[in-house]
């Protein structure tokens, strides 16, 4: 039985306007070369810019994929982005980056990316079936939903705890009290997040 792989299209929302481009230009490729480099072990093909604004990778496997696009994400905010991830079999050579390839899981990916542009969902995937789908994609509009409410502050408290995973660290960083940090978890609805989260990368494991 022939490999599948977990191909992602990432592209910017209103990429047009977007001011200085050649800044954001540099910007858009270190992006990429970070996560090509954090994410190492999971990464087929590179990331890699391919027409306008639009970017794609390969993975070995669904697992990382949402904490991929969390990511991404995150550098680039608050520039907003849409993704479109697809599962399934590549029918040509695999190659170092995500370019001049095809098969099932680029379709479905780029099906998804369409799909995503047109309901306005941040992120939708494309899995072998409508069940897979429908679990995977409800549970992470879920959290796009709710890291749609952060605030700036929210945003960065939660990415330096999902890092750290401790409020104390988190703390000395901000140059804040403890509690503090508490307060803004709290009001983020870490703990919902958090298991959605948890939920979300157990189902992309087990596809």
């Amino acid at each position: 039985m022939a490999k599948e792989y977990c191909v992602i299209i990432g592209d910017i929302v209103q990429s047009k306007e977007i001011k200085n481009r050649r800044v954001f230009q540099r910007k858009f490729s270190g992006i990429l070369r970070k996560i090509n480099k954090e994410f190492a072990s999971n990464v087929v093909s590179k990331f890699t810019i391919t027409i306008g604004d639009e970017f794609q990778g390969v993975l070995k496997d669904l697992s990382q994929s949402y904490n991929i696009i969390d990511k991404i994400q995150e550098m680039f905010y608050p520039v907003k982005l849409r993704f479109g991830v697809g599962w399934g079999k590549i029918t040509t050579s695999i190659k170092k980056e995500a370019v001049g390839m095809d098969g099932p899981a680029f379709h479905r990916a780029r099906e998804a990316i369409e799909e995503a542009e047109k309901t306005k969902l941040g992120i939708i995937f494309k899995l072998n079936k409508l069940k897979e789908n429908l679990s995977i994609n409800t549970l992470v509009h879920c959290l796009e939903n709710i890291k749609n409410s952060w605030t700036a502050r929210q945003r960065e408290v939660t990415a330096l705890y999902l890092k750290y995973n401790n409020q104390e660290k988190v703390a000395r960083l901000l140059k804040v009290k403890q509690p503090s940090v508490a307060a803004v978890l709290t009001s983020a609805q870490w703990n919902w997040y958090s298991e959605v989260r948890e939920g979300v990368n157990t189902l992309l494991k087990l596809v």
